[in-house]
């Protein structure tokens, strides 16, 4: 190998690690998008949002309201949220619920409910008096590795009202119908 191809070999080496370390995991581009609190029907939800240019696999992802050393958080299965795409995680106790989660929002996204995930508390529920949710890649409470990768904290909510962040992580605040594409159902 001559001079010149280890040299070629080096530079082609310390590029890639140069894209490895700036690069962040495409779980890093999963948000907390919306929350409802304080449903007149529906039930507590919330909307993340991947705005990543790649698909992102939440299983063994977490989520927890009660703070990373609480005990109420939940572990998702295998869910696929393709680039642009926004699901729904709603309190549901089967499919017939999501469904008719659905049905009553008019459809055009997709719902998980909070029976397909394992943990402690699979959805502890939202407080109406304000909370707070915590996205992580894996569960902080045996995983000392794990990383935050979203969190909101929203104040007392208003009945069937949602609160709003922008995929930027910006707060919207409470939703208005026929703003930030909110719309009543």
């Amino acid at each position: 190998m001559t001079i010149r191809q280890i040299t070629l070999r080096l530079v082609a080496i310390a590029a890639l690690a140069a894209v490895a370390l700036t690069a962040g995991p495409a779980s890093a581009q999963i948000r907390i998008t919306e929350v409802m609190s304080s449903s007149l029907s529906t039930g507590d939800w919330f909307e993340l949002t991947n705005i990543s240019g790649s698909v992102v696999n939440l299983q063994n992802y977490y989520w927890d309201d009660n703070g990373p050393a609480g005990n109420d958080g939940a572990l998702f299965p295998s869910i696929n949220v393709q680039p642009g795409e926004s699901i729904v995680i709603v309190d549901a106790a089967d499919a017939a619920a999501v469904t008719s989660f659905v049905s009553n929002w008019l459809g055009g996204f997709t719902a998980y409910g909070s029976y397909e995930f394992a943990g402690p508390d699979t959805f502890s529920g939202l407080s109406s008096n304000g909370d707070q949710i915590e996205l992580w890649d894996a569960d902080p409470n045996t995983n000392p590795s794990a990383n935050l990768i979203a969190n909101v904290s929203f104040p007392a909510a208003t009945q069937g009202f949602t609160f709003a962040w922008a995929e930027t992580g910006a707060d919207l605040g409470v939703s208005v119908s026929g703003q930030n594409l909110a719309f009543t159902a």
